[in-house]
């Protein structure tokens, strides 16, 4: 298979290094070291989304024929505007959904109808999704406690899919990739239809426009 072709399909963020600080990282980080991973689908629906850059709403529509373990491939059948794609995944990424799936079934005893499911074997919820990333949020600090089961302000879950695209173009900088001809792999592992989406996630990141300006002015080992 042609080399460029290849690179289109292989996991965007390969080889790039996180990005430390990251509030919502650090929510699941906290969150697991917590003790909150007792309801280990909802951790790792949100895991997921931070590795991947899925949508929250593809996340919850996976079914287990989705997820090819021989490929190492994920399959997003219900994308923005009805749109499918193939997502390559990280090793580390198919072996926590392997142990998970195992230990779903284990749990319920029979197969799952959907990949996420709740404890009673229901698929996740939008609603239920974000509710959960709002109480880990307030029990580490992150957003103030609230009564009456109120999310209140502070990181929300669709930030995990901005965190996912700026680690990826970090690592693409201090590697001394091209981000122009980078983006358009970002681009496409999104769902996005145009690139200046994507460049909207990008946007007003410090760090990213430090490395831009660094690259602009002394060239590509200057980000290194």
């Amino acid at each position: 298979m042609h080399s460029d072709h290849h690179d289109h399909h292989r996991h965007p963020s390969k080889g790039a290094s996180c990005v430390p600080g990251s509030a919502t990282g650090y929510a699941l980080r906290q969150s697991r070291n917590a003790g909150f991973s007792s309801c280990l689908s909802r951790f790792l629906n949100l895991n997921v989304a931070r590795h991947t850059g899925l949508r929250i709403s593809e996340a919850l529509a996976l079914d287990d024929g989705d997820i090819d373990t021989e490929a190492g491939v994920l399959r997003i059948r219900r994308g923005k505007l009805g749109k499918e794609r193939l997502l390559p995944l990280d090793p580390s990424v198919l072996t926590q959904l392997i142990a998970y799936a195992t230990e779903r079934d284990r749990l319920l005893g029979c197969a799952a109808p959907a990949f996420f499911v709740t404890e009673k074997g229901t698929r996740l919820t939008d609603c239920g999704a974000r509710y959960n990333f709002a109480h880990v949020c307030q029990r580490i600090g992150l957003r103030p406690r609230q009564q009456y089961c109120r999310h209140g302000r502070g990181p929300r879950i669709h930030d995990l899919r901005h965190s996912f695209a700026v680690r990826t173009m970090i690592g693409w900088y201090r590697a001394g990739n091209d981000p122009t001809r980078e983006m358009i792999r970002l681009t496409t592992y999104l769902g996005h239809t145009n690139p200046s989406n994507t460049f909207w996630y990008l946007e007003a990141v410090p760090e990213l426009l430090d490395l831009a300006m660094a690259r602009a002015t002394s060239g590509p080992e200057a980000v290194r």
